[in-house]
């Protein structure tokens, strides 16, 4: 009975599609720098001064001391605070690369910096679907297949999402290790053409359980 009924909550996705919101990424990756150098391959903007605009190809040096930040891009140094953010300005595949601490990838989304002493803090927010990108190829391998990918696409979605309802009144909402969902950012490498198409496919797919977004559990768990 019971897998009758998996099957039967499986069979009809279109009913429980849900929006492309935003999810809050915190990148403990990163570590707790002092100091992170990084590219855009867009243009942002600095959310505290629109007019501040950032070219795509900017190389930008983000340091904290004494609970403030300053950023240095080019031969220009701005004093900023205890936290800013940097808006992204087109959506797509492109945003931040993270040269020091290196992170490979790209992080396609807004960012936003707190710093606390000497050390920053880094939160993306990032499209659900853009978030799945980078994360269904590395808790699964790319060669795993389709329709293993399409399941983990939606089991992934659920768990972002719950996570989601969950701490809307946190700081973040997920970190990108496995003490979440492991999260490496956007790949355009050709092995990851199936995770692209596996989170395309399932695009809103979420997994029911009466009336609530069931639990989906990894080996982790």
């Amino acid at each position: 009975i019971a897998l009758a009924l998996f099957v039967f909550l499986c069979a009809v996705p279109a009913a429980r599609a849900e929006t492309d919101g935003t999810i809050r990424v915190k990148l403990s990756r990163l570590g707790a720098p002092a100091a992170i150098t990084m590219q855009a391959d867009c243009d942002y903007i600095l959310a505290s001064n629109p007019s501040a605009h950032i070219p795509a190809g900017t190389a930008m040096t983000l340091s904290a001391s004494g609970g403030k930040l300053a950023l240095r891009a080019g031969d220009r140094t701005v004093a900023l605070g205890a936290s800013a953010a940097l808006l992204r300005g087109q959506p797509g595949s492109c945003g931040m690369r993270f040269t020091a601490p290196a992170l490979s990838n790209v992080f396609c989304g807004d960012l936003a910096f707190t710093a606390s002493g000497d050390v920053i803090t880094t939160v993306l927010s990032i499209y659900v679907e853009d978030y799945l990108y980078g994360v269904v190829g590395c808790v699964m391998a790319p060669s795993s297949g389709l329709e293993a990918l399409k399941a983990q696409a939606i089991a992934a979605r659920n768990v972002a999402l719950r996570q989601k309802t969950a701490r809307a009144a946190a700081a973040y909402d997920v970190v990108d290790t496995d003490a979440a969902l492991t999260f490496k950012g956007y790949s355009g490498a050709g092995e990851y053409a199936d995770v692209i198409r596996a989170v395309e496919d399932t695009r809103g797919g979420v997994l029911y359980y009466g009336e609530s977004r069931a639990v989906c559990y990894y080996t982790d768990s």
